[in-house]
C-alpha cells in the first residue's frame, strides 16, 4: 500500500492509496486505519472493493483484486484539518484461495 494523494468527496477530505497484490491469493476485503497524531484522531474502515475513487465517483471498479493486479483503497472522510500533519495508515487484507 502506497500513499497516492489527498481528494475531496461532498467537502470532505479522504485519503488515497495504492496497492499491490504480490501474494497468490485474490484479496477479498481489507481494512484500513488512518491516525492523526497531532490531533489525536482516527478512522477506519473495512472495504469490499479495490476501486480507483475521483471525487465521489467511482472511476475503475477492482473486485477482487487478483494476484499481480493493482488497485485502490480509500480512507472514510477526515472530518478533522489534516492537511500538513503527519499521518500514519495501516491496513490487513483478507484473502481468498482460488
Amino acid at each position: 500500500m502506497a500513499y497516492k494523494k489527498f481528494d475531496v468527496c461532498k467537502g470532505d477530505d479522504f485519503i488515497l492509496f495504492t496497492v499491490e497484490n504480490t501474494g497468490n491469493f485474490a484479496c477479498r476485503s481489507a481494512y484500513v486505519r488512518v491516525a492523526d497524531k497531532k490531533v489525536g484522531q482516527s478512522v477506519e474502515y473495512v472495504l469490499s472493493a479495490f476501486d480507483l475513487m475521483t471525487g465521489c465517483i467511482v472511476a475503475i471498479n477492482v473486485a477482487p483484486l487478483e494476484p499481480g493486479a493493482s488497485g485502490h483503497i480509500h480512507s472514510p472522510p477526515i472530518k478533522w484539518d489534516a492537511r500538513g500533519n503527519t499521518l500514519q495508515a495501516s491496513s490487513s487484507f483478507a484473502l481468498k484461495k482460488a
